[in-house]
């Protein structure tokens, strides 16, 4: 019976240092600003010995502006964020590096333009990194806005 309350202990004592504390609608408004909710994501980074490397992939529209947002605080110490292009001959371009940016308060943002391909989002963790949490917001933005016409007959007009 000891056992088998130990083993319970252990596994719920896991799983609450693998999960995710989920943003708030308010704290991902926040971090978006102007643009507009697409998607999230929480990725639980769990306790190992070995470097780690998550990656994802994500396809974007040239019609549209973008903004990422990462929630870092809990994110283990010296763990990296990219975020890479795909380019036409299947290579990948930087576009953002954690190391060479500086957090607002404990996230991260990048503003993105005319990307009209997939692109890779890598959290490269260091070896023997505790578990932690890292959360990706996503948002947003019509390059050409759509104006309300003077004429109530018409229902919009894109410029």
């Amino acid at each position: 019976m000891k056992k088998v309350f130990f083993f319970i202990a252990i596994l719920i004592a896991f799983k609450l240092n693998a999960q995710c504390n989920h943003l708030k609608n308010k704290e991902m408004k926040e971090m978006l600003g102007s643009f507009i909710y697409d998607s999230s994501r929480e990725t639980a980074i769990k306790e190992n010995e070995n470097a780690q490397q998550i990656e994802f992939e994500l396809l974007l529209f040239k019609s549209n502006m973008y903004k990422m947002c990462w929630e870092i605080s809990e994110l283990p110490p010296n763990s990296t964020i990219k975020l890479y292009e795909k380019t036409n001959n299947g290579g990948k371009k930087i576009i953002f590096n954690s190391e060479t940016t500086e957090p607002d308060k404990n996230f991260y943002s990048v503003v993105l333009k005319d990307i009209s391909r997939s692109v890779i989002v890598t959290y490269n963790i260091p070896e023997s990194a505790t578990g932690g949490c890292v959360k990706y917001v996503l948002g947003f933005s019509m390059k050409n806005e759509i104006k309300q016409e003077k004429n109530p007959k018409a229902r919009v007009k894109v410029n």
